[in-house]
């Protein structure tokens, strides 16, 4: 199903809304709404527009998310949400208040049953890259008994304000 999109200028800023008759030329700023589809590894949403690959941070499988390109390569984009237009039905609201600010639990607004099938469907990609046309077959991904409480990841950033050190 094709969808349409009005050209639009946002006040101050030079994005715009595409039409898909409109020459497919992404470019950095430009806001789209963009179905997502997938999972990549890292905890991106993967979604596709006109056959153009975007991965986005804060997008689920499902969601349908209104974005702006951050930076453009040759084969995708990297873009962040501005908003959910509609959100996917394995999304949950994350436990932890610092979800998506330290790193640690990218996935934590996706459902358990999501984040298992995304990792076992990222399990298979990478298997299958590695293998060539090999056919490959992979059990269920089993949960850990707890759902949280279990992870020992944490990805800190530090900085300066105000001359003091701040994390």
């Amino acid at each position: 199903m094709r969808q349409s999109f009005q050209k639009r200028r946002r006040r101050g800023a030079e994005s715009e809304r595409l039409r898909t008759s409109d020459p497919i030329l992404f470019t950095e700023g430009q806001v789209v709404d963009l179905p997502v589809g997938g999972l990549a590894h890292g905890g991106r949403g993967v979604g596709r527009l006109e056959g153009f690959v975007f991965l986005v941070d804060g997008a689920l499988p499902g969601d349908l998310v209104r974005v702006r390109v951050t930076r453009r390569r040759p084969s995708y984009a990297e873009a962040e949400t501005l908003e959910i237009l509609r959100p996917s039905r394995q999304r949950e609201e994350p436990r932890c208040g610092h979800q998506g600010e330290c790193g640690g639990c990218a996935w934590m607004a996706l459902s358990s049953e999501g984040q298992l099938r995304a990792k076992r469907r990222l399990l298979i990609d990478a298997l299958r890259k590695a293998s060539g046309p090999a056919r490959i077959e992979v059990s269920e991904v089993l949960p850990s008994p707890r759902r949280f409480g279990y992870r020992n990841h944490l990805d800190l950033t530090f900085g300066q304000r105000e001359g003091r050190l701040v994390l």
